[in-house]
């Protein structure tokens, strides 16, 4: 975990509450609010309302208001300054409790405010309401909001009626209308004689239930006209329209229908939109607190994820709070191992668009490329199912973030469009889109099978430090995943991708790997997937951009003290040599050579004839194994020697069954199939005609057969090898190629 990961608590869904806390910009308005009510409100009741979307920040600037109308009043006499009461519906259950409530809190502050100047009838009326019942209040209001309001009902007063009954003949007083409309006459006269105002701010509106909105509304349309009396009303305009059944107006469905609400308030006002700034100095100051300051990545991919942020979804305080609240659970468990514009890119698409963010969860191996075998029908209705799952207005930018994330879904996607290809480093963090780093985005873990990006970030500082690599070499040899596979085989991957992006080659990196290589030879550690890469391979592939990377005047001396280093074993100097030679078609193959080659052709000799000369001495002393690679390492000796010498030496050693088969198996390639048996070896073409005697060869194959000298699981790749063999000798001799297998088993 990162010291920023645990600095950075959740953040409670809370308003600001000073100035010093403002990075919307609401200032402006909350002062100019503050200076209508202190300096130009009427002294007959008032109601304003101020509006804006949920998560806005709406009660954020309530609080900037009243900080302001503090300091407006500094140095105002107390009997002269404006008496604040929040009163909070939302915390209040049920319709009468909700009334009760609200009359208690408003019977309270005027209480307060009148103070002893009250004649003695009016302080009785305010505190039975301050200590009054349900019942009571209930009626009280309900009886109210018919009186105050000329006898037209209002929405809301119809839910009281049912208990004026009881009200009116509650305790000794048996409340009546008439008497209560002369207390309320009585409190009129009152209010209008003290020198300060009484401001009630009742936020969260938007958050009840249709019900309780009305009922809210009647109790300010009910007391709203009380002189001196403001209320300060906060919602979200279009929630608490449609609790009121706000209709649009025939014919023109832009325009609404007057509401209940347009009756109540006098003036209403709209909080502006936060700037875009602003929501970007809020994001970023929450970001920087979880992930830190400056975490590895390209510039490009935060841009791609920052500006889908900003247009479409980021447009509130609270889309802000949501998305980082989700990334400090998320953050803790992949510091580090996860790529942070693909983590929040990812997270924004859940909290955004679950739809699409379920589909690229559920199919794995598509999204990752690895569905190779899916068929084009399948991919293709995937492809259509994640394209449709984004709504039209915004389809365009987030397919193009996706393929940046998912390189391997943009074909499928998008692909006529810009191929995108990360160069990102795993030290960086594993991208979404790779099979090595999807899980994590996921399961809120860093990958178990995966070395972690923080000992990949060492190891990429420290390639030049030989005991730094021979030791993570040393561990990961030691280390198994859950498929068997060493942890040597993704740190050879790693190391090499970090080649590929630029890493500086010292030869002690070579030369480390080098004393690694026969045992990682015979690990072998083949991935369990449709299409088989060993270590061999990856070594190839290690060796190949070491030698390219290693510095050009230095490379040739360099490369021959490799090989020729006694902690460098035989069969891994023949591989680098097949390496170096691939250039020029010598040893190995290759269909696009480099141009200019990794080594001359004078070099390569040199390199090769030393470790023939290497071989040579090794098949004399008896020291020559079979195991890792005795095929390419007989071809690089009679290459560069001759084929006399290992021509014997094979000969020699066919009578020993054990080094018959390495012997066979050596010239055998390896296959996958998607019928039985699988996976196994087969021959394609003669042995070696330089070192072998094809039909010698096979015949005593088939004697050790014969003599049950085979274990059981060799067996039958040691029956094909006789079988193919023996066939190639005979289509060889019709005068068809030797390499081509009439059998088709």
């Amino acid at each position: 975990m990162t010291d920023q990961a645990a600095a950075a608590p959740l953040a409670a869904d809370r308003p600001i509450t000073t100035k010093a806390e403002d990075c919307l910009h609401y200032q402006a308005f909350a002062g100019a609010l503050a200076r209508s009510i202190v300096e130009r409100a009427p002294s007959d009741g008032f109601v304003i309302g101020v509006q804006a979307q949920w998560g806005m920040g709406k009660s954020s600037a309530i609080n900037l208001m009243l900080e302001a109308i503090g300091e407006l009043e500094e140095g105002v006499v107390e009997g002269r300054r404006l008496k604040v009461r929040p009163f909070n519906p939302w915390l209040f259950s049920g319709l009468e409790t909700l009334a009760a409530a609200y009359v208690s809190e408003l019977a309270r502050v005027i209480d307060e405010t009148l103070g002893e100047s009250a004649p003695e009838g009016t302080r009785r009326f305010l505190e039975g309401l301050i200590r009054g019942g349900a019942e009571m209040v209930g009626g009280a209001v309900a009886v109210g909001a018919v009186a105050l309001t000329g006898g037209a009902a209002a929405p809301g007063a119809a839910a009281l009626k049912s208990v004026v009954a009881g009200a009116m003949n509650y305790g000794a007083d048996r409340l009546q209308a008439r008497s209560l409309d002369a207390r309320i006459g009585d409190l009129r006269t009152q209010l209008a004689r003290i020198e300060s105002k009484i401001l009630v701010i009742i936020d969260d509106l938007d958050r009840l239930q249709p019900e309780e909105v009305r009922q809210v509304l009647t109790l300010v349309k009910t007391f709203g006209n009380l002189p001196n009396v403001i209320h300060l009303l906060v919602y979200d305009r279009m929630i608490v329209d449609r609790a009121l059944g706000a209709a649009p107006a025939q014919g023109d469905p832009e325009r609404r229908l007057p509401t209940y609400l347009e009756k109540i308030v006098q003036v209403e006002l709209d909080l502006p939109p936060p700037g875009p700034a602003g929501l970007r100095k809020l994001t970023f100051d929450r970001l920087a607190a979880i992930v830190g300051p400056n975490p590895p990545m390209e510039q490009e991919d935060w841009g791609a994820v920052a500006r889908l942020a900003f247009q479409r979804y980021l447009l509130s305080p609270r889309d802000v709070t949501r998305l980082c609240n989700a990334l400090s659970v998320a953050w803790p468990a992949v510091a580090g191992e996860a790529y942070v514009p693909d983590l929040v890119a990812i997270e924004m698409l859940r909290h955004f668009e679950p739809r699409t963010y379920a589909l690229i969860r559920d199919n794995r191996s598509f999204v990752t490329g690895e569905a190779a075998l899916l068929g084009e029908e399948a991919e293709t209705a995937l492809g259509r199912s994640i394209t449709e799952s984004i709504s039209p207005s915004g389809r365009e930018q987030i397919l193009d973030l996706l393929c940046r994330m998912f390189p391997a879904m943009q074909r499928r996607l998008r692909p006529r469009h810009l191929d995108y290809r990360s160069r990102v480093p795993s030290s960086s963090g594993r991208r979404i889109g790779s099979p090595q780093g999807f899980d994590a985005y996921f399961r809120f873990s860093a990958p178990l099978d995966e070395i972690p990006v923080s000992e990949l970030r060492r190891i990429r500082a420290g390639l030049a430090d030989p005991e730094l690599i021979r030791g993570a070499f040393r561990s990961a040899v030691e280390r198994r995943r859950s498929d068997g596979v060493t942890f040597a085989a993704p740190l050879l991957e790693e190391i090499s991708g970090m080649l590929a992006d630029g890493a500086a080659v010292e030869p002690c990196l070579i030369d480390v790997v080098m004393e690694f290589a026969e045992n990682l030879m015979r690990a072998r550690d083949e991935v369990a997937d449709f299409f088989r890469v060993d270590n061999v391979e990856r070594l190839d592939n290690f060796l190949a951009l070491a030698v390219e990377r290693t510095h050009e005047p230095r490379r040739q001396a360099t490369l021959l003290e490799t090989a020729l280093r006694a902690t460098t074993g035989l069969h891994a100097s023949a591989l680098l040599v097949a390496v170096l030679g691939r250039d020029h078609q010598v040893v190995w193959n290759s269909h696009e050579p480099r141009d200019p080659p990794l080594v001359s052709r004078a070099a390569l000799d040199r390199i090769g004839a030393a470790v023939a000369e290497r071989i040579s001495r090794a098949a004399e002393t008896g020291t020559l194994d079979t195991k890792p690679m005795i095929g390419l390492t007989l071809r690089v000796w009679a290459t560069f020697d001759g084929p006399a010498g290992p021509s014997a030496w094979a000969a020699a050693r066919l009578n020993d069954a054990a080094a018959a088969l390495d012997l066979a198996f050596a010239q055998m390639g390896r296959v996958t199939s998607s019928a039985p048996p699988y996976n196994y070896r087969d021959i394609d073409r003669l042995p070696d005609p330089e070192v072998f005697d094809a039909s010698a060869f096979a015949d005593t194959i088939a004697g050790h057969l014969a003599n049950d000298r085979v274990p059981e699981e060799d067996k039958s790749d040691a029956e094909r090898f006789v079988r193919k063999v023996r066939r190639l000798i005979g289509t060889a001799q019709q005068g068809a190629p030797s390499d081509i297998d009439p059998d088709d088993d």
